[in-house]
Order: C-alpha cells, then structure tokens, then sequence
C-alpha cells in the first residue's frame, strides 16, 4: 500500500466558513487556516490508521 491518496481541496469552504464568523470578530484567514490544519490533519491521520501494520519483529513506519 502506497501513501495516502492527496485529500480533496477544502480551502474555499474554509473560507467561506470562516467569513461568515467575521462579523462576531473572528479574522477569517486565522479561522480559516485553523480549520484546514484541523482537517488536514485528521485527513492523514485517518489515512495513516487505516494503514497495514508491521509484523512484530518489523518496526512501524
């Protein structure tokens, strides 16, 4: 099994998401990177879980 597939491009919802908090103060683009850094990492943890595993005398990748 190779690498995990590139996820898809979430970065106009994101931003889109985060304009519509800016009226109660928020800066969109903090918001906006916070919830990419947040998907993108369960995106690859996720992928990354699903993983084989090595045997018991092989270590883990």
């Amino acid at each position: 099994m190779g690498p995990p597939q590139i996820p898809p491009d979430m970065t106009d919802s994101a931003y889109d998401t985060a304009r519509s908090y800016a009226d109660d103060g928020y800066d969109p683009d903090e918001l906006a990177n916070l919830l990419l850094a947040w998907y993108y990492a369960g995106y690859y943890t996720g992928s990354f879980s699903r993983a084989p595993h090595a045997g018991a005398d092989e270590p883990r990748r």
